[in-house]
């Protein structure tokens, strides 16, 4: 193209550039809008909600007045928040197992010192920590039970010591304990005065409500943290059926068990109990133990060290399916009985399964959750009036309370037997579940807890393991898992072959589960 040519086209594209804009302005102008200047364009708009609530933004005493609550809602409670430390004495052959466990023997035997392959005196201390607070002057401090216990569920820590927010220590001895919701009450004889925190009204929480958490995580001391009530009730991971959590995402992590979950008031409604994570870490799901029902059982733990509660004796349907189970049994409410303990109060009555319990003394039965809560609040010897849907119409029975066995919940025969022998308690995934937790498989088996020197643990099985397979055959309940178990033993197999996943990690890992002779 000679140099002639060459200007023509750049003119022709000149021209047709001007005549573009020159039509744009005419339709801008046409449609009612105007083409904003450079600086214009890279302000972004304000949003409309900050327009519509104050166009000006919020004030210097908005600000302030925000900030001076927070601020002195938090350096109260601070006061009267603890650091609960705890020690507890392992043996040299014990400390070794456990912090070599899963190690192949080449790489035990170079870390492995003479004698220690028989050597059970005392390696030294292992500590733990956790939180809690002062609920009265004189001294009385709640906590959550597993924050004081050792290693082994069931035996509490050796050594227990309080330390205030000054870091004054002291020793600590236990008043009592309720292993159902988890929670210790301790005193201390102080030679100070000590900050008690009022005890709110959790059944006036709301979503949405504004919450302070204040404990002591990965061991930092008086640590507060904030956020927002996220939920109310259980949820499919919650360590016991027989609260209905509070879930907040204010950030909750290890050393946080046992402290206090604040409202704006500075009044205590819930205990901080544990977290739903895959790390161990906090993850945005917090969920605190409701302070009413600990408030219920605050004068018999001061009296007696312990919690008497109404029995019944029925094994009942939790989580999302028991809706489905009541609907097809025709039961317009209540919750629906799956079996019944041998010489209990259900029993001797004849409440049988397929049972579906509406009524309580009058009291409506919406969940299974609130059987529990209802029948557990009155105390043993109490005569209650239960109204039970029954082949399609309701009747009328009336059953005496035993007292609550020491055991945290009733479990079927073979489920219990094999949590006794293998070490595993377990949970069935359904696909809605997997979908809300983000794992990789929509079926299997939870891992909830694992027992300390079991089989299950010698595997190196840990809580929040999915269990998807068991020999080679996908397993969707916990009776597959244990007729396959069975089945292994019968045949005079020493192990079962598991495909596992672990964490979000999206390939699998097989394991070895090693039988014990049936």
């Amino acid at each position: 193209m000679n140099v002639g040519r060459k200007s023509l086209w750049l003119a022709a594209l000149g021209t047709v550039a001007v005549v573009s804009f020159l039509t744009g302005l005419v339709i801008s102008a046409r449609l009612g809008t105007r083409v904003p200047s450079t600086a214009e364009a890279v302000q972004p708009p304000l949003p409309r909600w900050t327009a519509a609530l104050d166009p000006a933004g919020p004030s210097e005493d908005d600000v302030a007045l925000t900030q001076g609550l927070f601020r002195r809602v938090a350096q109260s409670v601070s006061a009267g928040v603890v650091k609960v430390q705890t020690t507890t004495f392992v043996s040299r052959r014990r400390w070794f197992d456990d912090m070599f466990r899963g190690m192949p023997e080449w790489f035990r035997f170079h870390f492995q010192e003479p004698g220690d392959e028989g050597d059970e005196g005392p390696q030294g201390r292992e500590p733990s920590w956790g939180s809690g607070f002062f609920i009265d002057s004189s001294g009385l401090i709640l906590t959550n039970l597993h924050v004081i216990e050792g290693r082994e569920e069931g035996k509490i820590a050796d050594d227990i010591r309080v330390i205030l927010h000054n870091g004054h220590s002291y020793k600590a001895e236990v008043v009592g304990f309720d292993r159902r919701l988890d929670v210790a009450l301790l005193r201390i004889k102080p030679d100070e005065p000590v900050t008690a925190l009022p005890l709110g009204d959790s059944d006036k929480v709301q979503v949405g409500d504004w919450v302070i958490a204040v404990g002591n995580p990965f061991n930092f001391s008086n640590s507060v943290t904030a956020g927002i009530i996220s939920g109310r009730g259980g949820t499919e991971r919650r360590p016991t059926r027989y609260v209905d959590f509070i879930q907040t995402d204010a950030p909750i992590n290890p050393g946080n068990s046992g402290g206090p979950l604040v409202n704006l008031r500075g009044e205590v409604i819930g205990i901080n109990n544990w977290i739903f994570t895959n790390s161990f870490q906090w993850a945005g799901l917090g969920f605190a133990i409701p302070i009413n029902p600990v408030k219920k059982i605050l004068p018999q733990l001061k009296e007696k060290g312990r919690v008497d509660r109404g029995y019944l004796g029925v094994v009942i349907q939790f989580g999302e399916s028991q809706e489905q189970i009541r609907k097809s049994l025709g039961a317009p409410y209540g919750a629906p009985v799956i079996d019944v303990e041998k010489g209990t109060p259900a029993d001797e009555i004849g409440i049988r399964r397929y049972d579906v319990i509406m009524e309580v003394n009058g009291q409506k039965v919406e969940r299974a959750e609130d059987l529990s809560d209802i029948v557990s609040s009155y105390p043993p010897g109490t005569k209650v009036k239960l109204k039970v849907w029954r082949d399609g119409k309701p009747i009328e029975l009336t059953a005496t309370l035993a007292r609550f066995p020491e055991e945290t919940a009733p479990k079927p025969p073979r489920e219990e037997r094999r949590k006794q022998t293998l070490g595993l308690e377990l949970e069935p995934v359904t696909p809605p579940m997997a979908e809300r937790m983000g794992l990789p498989v929509d079926h299997g088996l939870l891992v909830r807890r694992v027992v300390p020197k079991s089989p299950a643990y010698e595997a190196g099985l840990t809580e929040g393991d999915l269990i998807a397979e068991v020999d080679r055959k996908p397993v969707r309940s916990v009776d597959e898992f244990i007729d396959l178990v069975e089945k292994a033993q019968k045949a005079n197999r020493d192990s079962v072959l598991l495909l596992v996943f672990r964490g979000r990690a999206p390939q699998p890992q097989l394991m070895t589960l090693p039988l014990p002779k049936p």
